[in-house]
């Protein structure tokens, strides 16, 4: 059971396959299950505010204490009770306390009927240091659209207070995409740009439209959603984006993706979101990462982590993922489901882990420096071929150097030059003067601190691009067709009887080249 069904980004890395030594890598895809799941179970005895079934935990790791809250519902008849939001306490993230309701649907109002589906972040101080984003409706029938998005504080993360003006991420209105609903809400306070950050599911059953959207706050209370401006012309996106969609059809996630889980590291927002195919087929987790929040990218050897084999507490399905970095591990709480009968499926927690990597450490070679001067405009480049770390292992891949001059390299710049795989792409710049001259340092860290740097020193020489003409540094030479005038053999271009523009300049000078 989920939410919709109920309801039914700086220094950034490089995600590339270069060439590395044997290890085990890839953490952040490679996960085992705990060999004692489930974890935590439905409550026990008839009755049980959460007998009926447990929905998308959360984690934080608070000094010593895991702390877990997570969505549940009790049996009432043919029916469920009102769905609620439970809190537990481990001291090693596998053996949890009973759980305790901490949050339940207000006396009237748009969360009135039913709420869960939370997010919960801790900041380092403040007056109420823990922080809630919840899923909330008025309809008594969690099937039916009106899921919105509302906020709560706590000084201890059990007695929370609802903000006054809920909802602070409303549903979309009219033929939005996110029109029937927004919910299950992922946020992460992003220091490097002091906003808060979140992302949620939203959709519309009528238009079609399902994904994950994306909004930034500075205070957490007043949201903005993403809009990408060059789609405003769809009445479905007018208002507001999705920045992650379903599969094609037939994908893995070619029905759904949701439940995203997302944590920050180095300048790779990594995301963990569980997705299914359609009608009687298991909901599985998969993986994307994004260096800017908005545009994500999709793992290619998704899903990562499948259904159990038969008899075991996931064999219908594992979904609703959420991932802690503790130390140098990656840590996953998620929902296992089985015993399904009537469209009902008897669901507990799970909990699966992975270690950062640990193979050789990481190195530069082949480093590469200069500048550009085009037509289109002034850039200075910057590129290596690095070895080591494999592509999601790593969290920076950077270039720095003086004037502000910030690089970041990502999988966009991945090119080949002489059988090498080399990654590398230039900044513009406003002009190339000598206060671009110094030295440039290329900086590679892996996901478990380990760090490799290089440095080249840079001489700005702004060589004038070429133009058409005659002198010393304008293009002066064009081929001509056989036939058509006069030439000469290297000029010679055997073709349509069109004379091609195809110009060059080889050289002015031992140090100048054009191209």
């Amino acid at each position: 059971m989920n939410i919709k069904r109920l309801a039914i980004f700086t220094s950034l890395i490089m995600a590339l396959s270069f060439l590395a030594y044997p290890f085990t890598a890839d953490a952040v895809v490679n996960w085992a299950k705990h060999s004692g799941n489930p974890v935590y179970s439905p409550g026990d005895g008839v009755g049980a505010w959460d007998d009926a079934f447990l929905e998308r935990p959360v984690v934080i790791k608070d000094g010593s204490t895991y702390k877990m809250w997570y969505t549940g519902a009790g049996i009432a008849g043919e029916g469920i009770t009102p769905i609620k939001q439970g809190y537990t306490t481990s001291s090693d993230g596998k053996t949890w306390a009973a759980g305790q309701v901490v949050l339940g649907p207000s006396l009237s109002g748009w969360d009135s009927a039913n709420v869960g589906f939370v997010w919960v972040i801790k900041l380092e101080s403040g007056p109420t240091p823990y922080k809630m984003w919840y899923s909330g409706t008025d309809d008594p029938d969690p099937d039916q659209p009106g899921w919105q998005i509302g906020y709560a504080e706590s000084v201890d993360g059990t007695n929370w207070v609802k903000y006054g003006s809920n909802p602070v991420l409303p549903k979309g209105t009219g033929d939005d995409w996110d029109a029937d609903g927004a919910g299950a809400p992922a946020v992460i306070w992003d220091n490097e740009f002091a906003l808060y950050r979140m992302w949620y599911i939203g959709w519309n059953d009528a238009q079609g439209t399902y994904g994950l959207g994306y909004a930034d706050s500075s205070d957490g209370i007043t949201w903005t959603k993403y809009n990408n401006p060059s789609n405003n012309g769809d009445p479905r996106f007018a208002n507001s984006d999705p920045v992650l969609t379903p599969g094609f059809m037939g994908a893995w996630d070619g029905w759904d993706a949701e439940m995203p889980s997302v944590i920050k590291e180095g300048g790779v927002y990594r995301m963990w979101y569980y997705g299914y195919q359609g009608d009687d087929t298991p909901e599985r987790i998969g993986y994307a990462y994004s260096y800017d929040g908005i545009n994500w990218r999709k793992y290619e050897g998704n899903p990562i982590i499948m259904e159990g084999d038969d008899g075991s507490f996931d064999q219908f399905g594992a979904y609703d993922p959420m991932v802690l970095r503790d130390g140098n591990a990656y840590k996953m709480w998620y929902i296992g489901s089985s015993n399904c009968f009537d469209d009902f499926c008897i669901n507990a927690i799970g909990y699966a882990e992975s270690m950062a990597y640990q193979g050789p450490g990481p190195q530069i070679t082949d480093m590469y420096l200069f500048t550009l001067n085009r037509s289109t405009g002034k850039s200075i480049v910057a590129g290596c071929t690095p070895v080591g770390p494999g592509p999601l292992d790593t969290v920076v891949l950077m270039a720095e150097g003086p004037n502000n001059f910030f690089l970041p390299l990502t999988d966009s710049t991945i090119n080949l030059f002489r059988g090498k795989q080399q990654v590398g792409t230039g900044l513009t710049v406003p002009s190339l003067d000598s206060s671009y001259n110094g030295t440039y340092t290329i900086t590679y860290i892996s996901n478990s601190g380990q760090t490799a740097t290089a440095s080249l020193d840079l001489l700005v020489n702004e060589i004038p691009y070429p133009v058409d003409g005659t002198g010393e540094e304008e293009l002066n030479r064009q081929i001509e067709v056989i036939g058509d005038g006069p030439f000469t053999t290297s000029q010679a271009y055997i073709g349509p009887v069109t004379t091609p523009t195809f110009k060059w300049k080889p050289s002015v000078g031992p140090d100048k080249f054009y191209r």
